[in-house]
């Protein structure tokens, strides 16, 4: 009963279970329950400390994280990208509810993406803001131009080179594909059957074994 109880613990207290190798990414709760407050620096933090003690635990065992975010911050979505793909183990996501925007981004880190049937995904520029003097403004908005979306667009186009939907496309025509349709859509909603076609995903789950 122990043992149970610990898993328990490890699962709802600190988003991991050590002897299942699985992970729990989701937003920290807030005071108002209607809210998620999506990617943030707690849960980079937790993210992050948990991805290195299931490698010091067992570095060649796979791991699965189950991943339910609306998005977030790029930074902390960032860090947390950058630590899955960095981890020496087979890493699989399992998206639940929604993969959007940043969490459109950290799911493209893994080794295996998976997407549960009644998810959706969504793509898009990111929203921000700055307020001060007028050259810091525009220095974060040529940071925002120079640095962020180029790399957003390099991950999604690494990830769409294996969709059927684009086959015999040059990574030059998804780019301006991808930017043609962000700039006129706004926000490019995908069910996850499309996401699987687009390249952004594996497979769809369809049950536990």
């Amino acid at each position: 009963m122990a043992s149970k109880i610990d898993h328990l613990a490890n699962a709802h207290g600190h988003g991991c279970n050590p002897t299942t190798r699985e992970i729990f990414l989701h937003g920290e709760a807030t005071n108002d329950p209607e809210i998620e407050p999506g990617v943030e620096y707690m849960m980079a933090a937790r993210i992050i400390k948990n991805l290195h003690l299931l490698r010091y635990a067992s570095p060649n065992l796979p791991v699965m994280i189950h991943m339910s975010t609306i998005g977030g911050e790029w930074g902390y979505g960032m860090a947390i990208y950058d630590a899955i793909r960095a981890m020496p183990y087979h890493i699989t996501i399992v998206g639940y509810a929604h993969a959007r925007s940043m969490a459109s981004i950290i799911l493209q880190a893994a080794d295996h993406r998976v997407l549960m049937p009644n998810s959706c995904f969504m793509l898009h520029h990111g929203t921000t803001g700055y307020e001060g003097e007028v050259p810091t403004v525009q220095a974060g908005i040529a940071w925002e131009t120079n640095e962020i979306t180029p790399r957003m667009l390099d991950i999604y186009v690494e990830a769409a080179r294996g969709g059927i939907i684009w086959q015999g496309w040059s990574d030059e025509e998804i780019r301006a594909e991808l930017v043609d349709k962000l700039d006129h859509e706004r926000d490019i909603y995908l069910t996850p059957d499309e996401v699987v076609d687009w390249g952004m995903c594996d497979c769809v789950w369809e049950r536990w074994e």
